[in-house]
């Protein structure tokens, strides 16, 4: 009798799902992009390293250290998520190398994205404009959740308090 899959691999699919060879990506972006969570446009490139070995040669990429992407019609868009500090690694399924075999989809793309003083080539920013409306509106969102995580956090404190017997 066959195991079944994981918890996690249910969620994320990746169990036994055959796919193509996946790459990586590594690209540059200012600091501030990073902390403010900035939607860039990536212009992908028609070669990239094998996410196996890193560029070094394995069998995946036919020992060639880089695979070649199905061209893309436009480019793509990633949102960054925002952080203070260190690096990202995106996972953006089925945009790796082609597996070569009908009905089985691309690997993925692993994008690296690290801290320089300027974007990499083929890396811009998505420019978003938000009229006051649209800052009101996200504002009264940020409070909502504000207000529901505090309220949660209390009924979770008073829980443990009774749990333990302090109450």
């Amino acid at each position: 009798m066959s195991e079944p899959p994981s918890v996690l691999g249910r969620v994320t699919g990746d169990v036994e799902v055959p796919r193509g060879p996946d790459v990586e990506w590594k690209v540059h972006v200012p600091n501030s992009w990073l902390s403010e969570g900035a939607t860039i446009r990536l212009e992908l490139p028609a070669r990239l390293p094998c996410a196996a070995c890193g560029g070094g040669g394995c069998d995946a990429c036919g020992r060639s250290g880089a695979l070649t992407l199905e061209p893309k019609a436009e480019p793509l868009e990633v949102r960054l998520g925002s952080t203070a500090e260190g690096a990202q690694r995106i996972r953006l399924p089925h945009l790796g190398a082609a597996s070569g075999q009908d009905g089985v989809p691309a690997g993925h793309l692993y994008l690296l994205v690290g801290r320089n003083g300027a974007p990499s080539s083929r890396v811009t920013r998505v420019e978003t404009v938000m009229d006051s409306s649209d800052k009101e509106a996200e504002r009264r969102a940020l409070m909502k959740r504000s207000v529901v995580m505090a309220v949660l956090l209390i009924l979770t404190f008073f829980g443990l308090l009774r749990l333990s017997g302090w109450m």
